[in-house]
């Protein structure tokens, strides 16, 4: 594992050397996670990466600490069917005002 060889991604006349250890342990893990990582990307849509990630917006732990009313405001045009424009236009305020009493009410709790 200590005998050195040739690394992948370099021109023959420059390549630079590797430990096979290294060849095994960094080049094939990085060529599996790409390869998964693709697998992923070719698995949800664009649509559905982006509903899961406003989604995760609602996470109430750490005090809100993923709240993302942006995030919230895109998942509520997602939804136009139950949130019609008004109520959209509201939204915002509404967000604000709904994580501010959160937050205080968890700073309460815990004081």
């Amino acid at each position: 594992m200590d005998e050195n060889i040739p690394a992948r991604g370099y021109p023959r006349s420059s390549r630079k050397m590797v430990s096979c250890f290294h060849h095994y342990k960094v080049e094939i893990f990085n060529e599996v996670l790409d390869r998964n990582i693709a697998e992923m990307n070719h698995r949800f849509s664009e649509t559905s990466t982006r509903l899961l990630i406003c989604i995760a917006s609602l996470d109430p732990r750490d005090s809100f600490g993923r709240f993302n009313h942006e995030n919230l405001l895109e998942l509520a045009s997602m939804y136009s069917v139950e949130f019609d424009p008004e109520e959209q236009y509201h939204l915002d305020g509404q967000l604000k005002i709904y994580i501010d009493m959160m937050k205080r009410a968890r700073y309460i709790c815990w004081n």
